[in-house]
C-alpha cells in the first residue's frame, strides 16, 4: 500500500518541523511527504528546505511552494497532486496540519480503518489539545436545527436536537460520522479522483466538511478512529487562537457556501432564522440570570453582525446565487 502525507504550511515553519519530526517516529511512515509552502513571503521555505536537508530527511520529504495562497484547500490539492505525479501507484492521502503532531500510530491506525472495508473512503483522527484534553473531530452534518442547536447553547434542547448538534460528545470507539476534521484525515485515492479534490471556493474552514459530504453521495463513508490521536495547537496556523475572538470574513463566507451547496438559499436562510431564534434565547436567559442552568456558549466578538450581513450582502449582490449546489 503507498501513501502519502500533505501538509499546508503557511507562516508556521517551526510547528512544520515540529510535525515531520513526529511523522518521522510513525511506526508506519508514509512513502512521501510533501509540505506545501502557500506562498507565505517570508522564510519559511527556506527555512524548511535547510531542516530537511539538514536532517537527511530528502529521501522522504518534498518542499514545494504553491506561488500563491488559494486557501487550505487549494493548497492540499497541489500536494496530492504533486504525490500522484510522484506516485502513479499512491492507494491513499493523509492530509496533516502543520499546527499538529502525530502520534506514532497515528498513521498506521489511520490506513488500517480506511481498509477495513472497501467502502471506507475517509478516516479522521482523534484529536487532543496542547493540554492532552479531547476536541470533537467526529461530527454531524450541519443543518438548519443544528445551528439552532449551536447558537442557543442550552443544554435540555441540546439533549432533544442531539441527531442535529453538529459535534456531539465523541464515540470512545470507532464510528460512522458525517464527517472529520481535517486536521488529521485519511482519504483513500480512488474518492480524491471522483470527488475532484478539495472545492477552491472555500478560502478557509468547511471544506473538508465539503469533501466528505460530496464523498458521501459517492457512496463512500466517512469514519472516526480513536486509536490514531494527533495533538492539535488549536488555530496556530491560522491566528485564531482566542475564545471568544472575532471570526474572519472568510469563515462565514465559507459557512455560506457549504449551506447554499447541500441546503440551497433557503436552507441558508433557514439555518440564519433558527439561529437567530437560538441566539435570541441565549441573550433572554443571560438576562433573566439563569446562566447555570444552561450551558455556557463563548461567542466570537460581534457574530450577530459578522454572519447577518455577510448573508444579507450576498443576496443583495447575487453572490450567493452564483454558488453551485451539491450534485
Amino acid at each position: 500500500m503507498k501513501s502519502a502525507c500533505v501538509i499546508v504550511n503557511y507562516r508556521t515553519p517551526a510547528l512544520a518541523i515540529e510535525c515531520l519530526e513526529s511523522i518521522g517516529e510513525s511506526t508506519v511512515r508514509p512513502d512521501l511527504v510533501i509540505v506545501v509552502d502557500n506562498d507565505s513571503q517570508d522564510r519559511s521555505l527556506e527555512l524548511l528546505s535547510a531542516k530537511v536537508n539538514d536532517l537527511g530527511w530528502s529521501g522522504w520529504v518534498r518542499v514545494l511552494q504553491s506561488g500563491v495562497n488559494g486557501g487550505f484547500g487549494a493548497g492540499n490539492n497541489v500536494g496530492v497532486r504533486y504525490a500522484l505525479a510522484c506516485l502513479p501507484e499512491l492507494d491513499c492521502i493523509v492530509l496533516l496540519n502543520p499546527d499538529a503532531t502525530a502520534d506514532p500510530r497515528t498513521m498506521e491506525a489511520l490506513l488500517l480503518r480506511l481498509w477495513a472495508s472497501p467502502r471506507v473512503g475517509i478516516v479522521g483522527a482523534s484529536i487532543v489539545d496542547a493540554s492532552h484534553q479531547p476536541e470533537s473531530a467526529a461530527h454531524n452534518v450541519p443543518s438548519p436545527l443544528g445551528e439552532l442547536e449551536r447558537s442557543a447553547g442550552f443544554a435540555p434542547l441540546s439533549r432533544v436536537l442531539k441527531r442535529w448538534a453538529v459535534s456531539p460528545p465523541q464515540p470512545s470507539d470507532a464510528a460512522q460520522c458525517g464527517w472529520v476534521s481535517g486536521a488529521c484525515m485519511a482519504i483513500r485515492r480512488e474518492v480524491f479522483d471522483q470527488v475532484g479534490g478539495f472545492d477552491e471556493g472555500y478560502f478557509l474552514y468547511f471544506e473538508e466538511v465539503d469533501l466528505c459530504l460530496r464523498a458521501a453521495r459517492l457512496g463512500w463513508q466517512c469514519w472516526y478512529e480513536p486509536a490514531a490521536q494527533v495533538m492539535h495547537r488549536q488555530g496556530a496556523a491560522t491566528g485564531i487562537t482566542e475564545v471568544g475572538a472575532r471570526l474572519p470574513a472568510y469563515w462565514y463566507a465559507s459557512r455560506r457556501r457549504l449551506f447554499v451547496k447541500s441546503h440551497g438559499v433557503a436552507g441558508l436562510l433557514l439555518a440564519d432564522a433558527l439561529w437567530c431564534v437560538g441566539h435570541a434565547s441565549l441573550l433572554l436567559r443571560r438576562a433573566l440570570r439563569l446562566r447555570n442552568r444552561l450551558t455556557v456558549r463563548r461567542e466570537p466578538a460581534r457574530e450577530v453582525r459578522d454572519l447577518l450581513l455577510g448573508d444579507v450582502k450576498a443576496l443583495l449582490d447575487g453572490t450567493v446565487f452564483r454558488i453551485p449546489r451539491f450534485r
